[in-house]
């Protein structure tokens, strides 16, 4: 049975949802990762820093609806934020895979000021060991952890800091399944969906490295490729 535990982290609610899913949705997504994710490197923090690109696979809409059943939990999250998030609100959703390599600093995806958003992010690996770490902080200051545990969903706004753990065990593979609603988002695009399916791949994992390689690339070939979606970087300090 699902469990929902709520907090609140740097003014902003979090709920953590434990069990989320029912057996057969479960099984429907271990049958999609095992047979069907594709993925591509192309996601990053920060182009500046040695933030390195991680795997993703986007997810289309009939992709995704054919996996999960909607947020049953959104109607009591809009009653007790006064938000009005629906399924219909949903502009994007993708896979995640991170292994022990990538290095994480913590971001918004959205600038503070930005117009309301929801984000959920699913822990997606059965069998996941808590000593390999790949747990999920929030907050400026990780005022709140999360541990990866199998089957939890994790609910919050989109303006809120948050930052993935490193995994720890070199042979694991971490997976998550994020989503994100933002109503505006769809009225300032003509209501389209980000295609998180065909973004280009990468050259080099690591920052600098690949944006060299992209300018040798327009230089010799007069290639350009559009580059990924910003998300707001935090910095972090000195002292860290």
């Amino acid at each position: 049975m699902a469990t929902v535990t709520k907090h609140q982290i740097d003014g902003y609610p979090v709920w953590v949802i434990t069990d989320a899913y029912a057996r057969h949705i479960c099984k429907n997504w271990i049958h999609h990762y095992t047979v069907n994710c594709r993925f591509q490197i192309s996601t990053k923090e920060d182009s500046g820093l040695d933030a390195h690109y991680f795997w993703k696979n986007g997810l289309s809409l009939d992709t995704y609806n054919s996996i999960f059943e909607p947020n049953r939990w959104l109607p009591d999250w809009n009653a007790e934020t006064g938000d009005s998030h629906t399924e219909q609100d949903r502009h994007r959703t993708h896979v995640n895979l991170f292994v022990s390599e990538n290095k994480f600093y913590g971001h918004t995806d959205v600038h503070p000021d930005a117009r309301p958003g929801l984000v959920t992010l699913w822990f997606a690996n059965p069998g996941w060991q808590s000593e390999w770490g790949g747990g999920f902080w929030l907050g400026k200051d990780r005022a709140l952890y999360v541990p990866n545990v199998w089957n939890t969903l994790i609910m919050f706004p989109h303006q809120l800091h948050h930052e993935t753990e490193a995994t720890s065990d070199p042979d694991a593979i971490r997976l998550s399944v994020y989503s994100g609603y933002c109503r505006a988002y769809l009225e300032d695009n003509g209501t389209q969906l980000v295609d998180d399916t065909t973004q280009v791949n990468y050259w080099s994992r690591h920052p600098v490295q690949s944006r060299k390689i992209r300018k040798q690339i327009r230089q010799e070939y007069s290639i350009i490729y559009a580059e990924d979606d910003k998300i707001n970087f935090i910095k972090p300090s000195q002292s860290e």
